[in-house]
């Protein structure tokens, strides 16, 4: 979590509860305390209907942001591990095909990690990924096996193909969108609605009402963040790392090292293609 999302956090938390202590104060200095216990008997029905509602809704929302966020991750995981397993299927390549295969799996996972993940942030995918994915397509897809050993490891490495590209559209679509604003509007105006029912009861002590009405505004408070940071699992306050694909450059990087191939200067640079294709880049 960022030290930016953290300020941010703290703010709203505060400042809900600022705000909710405040109401409590204007109320209660503009209404006489008389008059607001006579609301006891209803507001108390009629609170533990909206409060029902409320904690139904919420809490199906937290966990299917959680949910969400978790299957994120899963994605990340599948698709670095497709990486991988293409990787590794190549070692039984001829030497040129594996060399080649070999790189381009370390330049696709370079870009992911620093293109990509940062193009996720504004709900975009990198072209620069992309250029380098389908130019590992082209470079699979164009080999031709030799013997019955090497068909069946070429079968297994276009499964794994599939797979680094469909987790990869799925992971494009998860950053392009998350939480959506009219369910974060319906939060935050039932959090307020919740609060502002507390305003019907009254202590004959102020102080003890206003720690009580804290403490409601605090929790409602928490649950509304947790929502909001992790709604988004690449752009939120709290997002998915790219922890499994560094250890995919981790490991390749070694095996290259291993096989004497780290420069890759003899292996051509991903082709460009034109735009307004959208294969693979626009996930609608």
């Amino acid at each position: 979590m960022d030290p930016l999302s953290i300020i941010l956090v703290i703010l709203f938390i505060v400042g809900s509860t600022a705000l909710s202590l405040t109401g409590l104060w204007l109320v209660r200095k503009k209404v006489e305390l008389s008059v607001i216990r006579s609301y006891h008997e209803v507001a108390g029905y009629l609170l533990s209907v909206i409060g029902t509602l409320y904690a139904v809704l919420l809490g199906f929302i937290v966990v299917d942001s959680l949910s969400k966020f978790d299957q994120a991750r899963v994605l990340v995981e599948e698709e670095s591990n497709g990486v991988a397993n293409v990787f590794f299927l190549a070692d039984n390549f001829p030497e040129k095909e594996r060399h080649e295969i070999h790189i381009r799996c370390l330049r696709y996972v370079d870009a992911v990690i620093n293109k990509e993940w940062k193009s996720m942030r504004s709900g975009e995918p990198s072209r620069e990924a992309l250029y380098e994915l389908r130019a590992l397509w082209t470079t699979v897809s164009k080999f031709q096996p030799a013997n019955q050993n090497q068909t069946s490891l070429w079968e297994s490495m276009l499964a794994g193909m599939e797979t680094i590209a469909t987790n990869r559209r799925l992971r494009i679509i998860a950053a392009k969108f998350g939480l959506s604003p009219v369910m974060a509007a319906v939060l935050i105006i039932g959090a307020t609605i919740t609060i502002v029912f507390t305003y019907f009861f009254g202590l004959e002590k102020f102080k003890a009402q206003a720690v009580m009405t804290a403490l409601v505004s605090l929790t409602l408070s928490l649950n509304v963040c947790l929502v909001l940071l992790y709604g988004y699992p690449f752009r939120g306050g709290i997002d998915v790392p790219p922890s499994a694909f560094l250890f995919d450059r981790h490991i390749i990087r070694n095996e290259l090292k291993r096989h004497g191939e780290v420069d890759g200067d003899d292996v051509s640079p991903a082709p460009r293609f034109d735009m307004s294709d959208k294969f693979m880049l626009d996930p609608h």
